[in-house]
Formats: structure tokens, sequence, C-alpha cells
């Protein structure tokens, strides 16, 4: 069975430089992709010299993202936190890795 079955919409936002009032201002561009999130790893990292489980998820999707960019998925926000694979080399199957983030205003 392909991964492609158990893609659900989602939404990504791109980040976008506007200026207002003549101050730089970052905004997003929003479109609907489908994608997975896939299996969950732990990583310890040091975060104001304490230690830290970090979770990032796999992310399968039909459309290239880009580090940086923000899904919501299923009601809850990650940000893209690796460089987009193009893992069959057909241009329409990516794999990334995303972190959950919380409390983000936008």
């Amino acid at each position: 069975m392909a991964i492609e079955n158990f893609y659900v919409s989602c939404t990504l936002k791109r980040p976008t430089e506007t200026t207002v009032y003549g101050r730089p201002s970052k905004t997003y561009a929003q479109s609907t992709i489908n994608g997975y999130k896939g299996s969950q790893s732990d990583s310890l990292k040091v975060v104001a010299d304490k230690d830290t489980y970090v979770s990032t998820y796999k992310f399968f999707s039909d459309t290239a993202l880009q580090y940086g960019d923000i899904l919501v998925y299923e009601g809850e926000q990650y940000e893209v936190a690796s460089d987009c694979k193009n893992t069959v080399h057909l241009n329409h199957h990516y794999r990334t890795t995303i972190r959950k983030i919380e409390n983000v205003k936008q």
C-alpha cells in the first residue's frame, strides 16, 4: 500500500518578508498540501544548561518543504526542522523532519 493513501490535508505556512510602515515584517503565505506525520524520534539536547528531550517526526508530503516552514497538521503546529529529501527522485514524494511548536502567535 502506497504512503499516499495515508496523506491528509494540512496547511503550509511559508514565511515571507514584507514592509509595513517602512519596517520589515514577517508574514506567512498559506496553502493547502497533503502529507503524513510518521514515526517519532527523541533526542537529548542541552537547553539553558539543562538536559531536554526534543521530539521530532518524519513527515512525508507531495510538496517540497523548506527549512522554517510551518505546518498545521490535525490542529497542531509543527516547524520544518530539516531540508527536504526527494526520496524516489520523481518529484512527488518528499521526506523531511518536523518538530512540534507550541504557543505561537501569528
